[in-house]
């Protein structure tokens, strides 16, 4: 990386050796004499008197090892350093894109803003800039490829994105930007009675245009709820981001890996009751539980047990009937048909009168829907221990608030490796 104030060389040993693909030059890089690098889309080739020497996947697991010395800006590869004044560029192009290592160089750790039974949530301080972010320390899990790669393929404000992936000795620390704001759990748990017609309207128009993005991507959640979704700012509802990937898969793939997964009160109903661990399910299962999401907002007194899962199957007929918020029902019970089949994409959820209507409804509409709401959801219950959902995947992440800025404790000591120095 090229510091003015304090000149860096940066070894990258790059690792693997493949054929050269065609496709778009993003960046240039002339080295010393004879050799340059080509970083295009997919690799990172480095020639030697124009014939190709050596290619670098721009993919996971490959990594890419920065290291510092002074006087001197560079990367090295095979043992061979190049020198360029280009690698800090070079380096945010490759943000993202496979691991770097050495975290230790770039951030320094400021404190535990949440802590699950595998894995952290550090926030800390680019070394180079005043900014804050949260790097999501988790142990060495493949699986963690596929989440990481599905992450950085939603390119929509409803995510957030991975600023870069650093690979330590047990963990791996993805860096992304801080969220300041509540969960969704967190928003209305205080809320006497849920949230009002217009803020549902807002929150679910935004989740569901991020569902309609990632479907769109051939990609399934398979964890939507309350404390998987966080504000960014605290006061603007429009905000938000859908976060814990931990659990999505493609829907493209002939096998899912914990096919029978989710949390109760949430978790669609195909894959509750699946019985057979080899058969796939469509994406609507995402639709589902955003339905699920919605009763939830609209009737806070809903209750989910451990024991057994709630999918808040409005089959009773008055529910159209009645006053308060019968459009937003309309939908809802759309949203919650038991069949896959029946409930509509999030394109078609998106378009319904629900986002455009408003209505005030009384005191006494709002307490009528509410006790017959209660009276008209389903339970299905597992008979036996080995019915219920599989929980599998990364921990959530979401029911951490930061504390101010100016109340972070330094120094705090971390059973990371990587950060071992601030002990």
């Amino acid at each position: 990386m090229f510091l003015t104030c304090c000149p860096n060389v940066y070894s990258m040993l790059l690792k693997t050796q493949i054929n050269f693909i065609d496709n778009e030059i993003i960046l240039s890089l002339d080295l010393q004499p004879p050799y340059k690098a080509i970083l295009k889309k997919d690799f990172l080739h480095i020639y030697k008197e124009e014939e190709p020497l050596f290619s670098l996947p721009l993919s996971y697991p490959n990594l890419i090892s920065w290291q510092f010395k002074r006087d001197l800006v560079g990367f090295m590869i095979n043992n061979t350093t190049y020198f360029t004044d280009q690698t800090y560029k070079l380096k945010e192009l490759l943000n993202g894109k496979l691991f770097f290592s050495r975290i230790q160089d770039f951030y320094t750790p400021l404190q535990v803003l949440g802590q699950g039974s595998s894995a952290k949530v550090l926030l800390v301080k680019s070394k180079h800039s005043d900014q804050y972010f949260a790097a999501k320390c988790v142990e060495k899990n493949e699986l963690m490829y596929q989440e990481i790669e599905i992450n950085n393929e939603l390119d929509h404000h409803a995510f957030v994105k991975i600023k870069e992936v650093f690979q330590g000795d047990t963990s791996y620390y993805i860096i992304m930007d801080l969220l300041s704001g509540k969960n969704l759990q967190q928003l209305i748990k205080n809320q006497h009675v849920g949230l009002t017609l217009e803020q549902t309207q807002k929150i679910m128009h935004a989740l569901l245009s991020g569902i309609e993005h990632m479907h769109q991507k051939n990609i399934m959640h398979r964890d939507i709820k309350p404390e998987n979704i966080v504000l960014q700012k605290n006061n603007n509802l429009t905000t938000l981001k859908i976060v814990d990937f931990g659990l999505a898969t493609y829907t493209t793939l002939k096998k899912y890996k914990y096919p029978k997964c989710g949390t109760p009160g949430y978790v669609a109903p195909e894959i509750a009751n699946l019985t057979d661990k080899d058969t796939t399910y469509s994406s609507k299962c995402d639709i589902f539980s955003a339905g699920a999401e919605e009763m939830y907002f609209l009737e806070q007194a809903l209750t989910l047990y451990y024991h057994q899962i709630r999918n808040v199957i409005l089959i009773s007929r008055f529910l159209l009937q009645r006053k308060y918020h019968r459009i937003s029902q309309e939908l809802v019970q759309k949203m919650l048909s038991k069949d896959p089949k029946m409930r509509p994409t999030a394109t078609e959820c998106l378009n319904h009168e629900f986002f455009t209507y408003y209505d005030k409804p009384t005191s006494a509409q709002k307490k009528t829907f509410f006790a017959q709401t209660r009276a008209a959801t389903l339970t299905v219950d597992f008979s036996s221990p080995e019915e219920k959902p599989e929980y599998k995947g990364s921990f959530v992440t979401n029911d951490i608030v930061p504390q101010e800025y100016g109340m972070q404790k330094k120094n705090t000591k971390f059973n990371t490796t990587e950060f071992d120095q601030y002990n």
